[in-house]
């Protein structure tokens, strides 16, 4: 029996997808390589990508669901923080402007590949270093690209987001609604 598999170690994109009624497998990949592509959304749809057919390579017949989330903002794309100082060298850039988060989507069943790419921009408020340092002190913009994560504590600097939602969160769930559906699995 078919299986969907979740290619991915974010417990944001798990509860995402169980809030959406999807039955899964969770199975991280850590396939992410250094790539030279300058767009944001295809380097996010390159990484997401690699993530994918790392899985598929284990699961071959089952459903792989894989996603990569970057920032971008003045030409340069956002990843997750490598420690505090760099949390808060992105967060300094990110404050009291608005920047575009991009979440590629890549979904592999046996014969087909669906790629989708989830834009949104988002605008922050000033934020001063005060705030900055106490926000990084909670350990929460470690793992997310940007340095923040909407859904939760950063939620309080966020002033705008134009665009989906999700996409910020790190799941364009209407894309993978549809792609879903045409498989059959909602």
């Amino acid at each position: 029996m078919k299986k969907i598999i979740l290619a991915s170690a974010s417990p944001r994109r798990s509860d995402l997808m169980r809030r959406m009624g999807l039955s899964f497998d969770v199975v991280p990949s850590g396939a992410e390589r250094e790539v030279f592509i300058s767009d944001p959304g295809k380097y996010a749809l390159a990484q997401a990508g690699f993530k994918a057919q790392d899985a598929s390579a284990n699961h071959p017949l089952n459903i792989i669901v894989a996603a990569d989330t970057v920032v971008a903002i003045d030409g340069h794309i956002l990843g997750k923080p490598q420690d505090p100082t760099d949390a808060r060298r992105m967060l300094s850039m990110l404050a009291g402007r608005t920047h575009t988060v991009y979440t590629a989507l890549v979904v592999i069943d046996i014969e087909r590949r669906y790629e989708r790419i989830g834009r949104a921009d988002v605008t922050f408020a000033d934020m001063s270093r005060y705030e900055i340092d106490t926000y990084i002190s909670t350990g929460e913009p470690m793992d997310k690209a940007g340095a923040y994560g909407i859904q939760d504590i950063g939620m309080r600097y966020i002033r705008s987001v134009n665009g989906d939602f999700y996409t910020v969160v790190g799941l364009p769930v209407r894309e993978l609604y549809e792609i879903m559906k045409e498989l059959g699995e909602m």
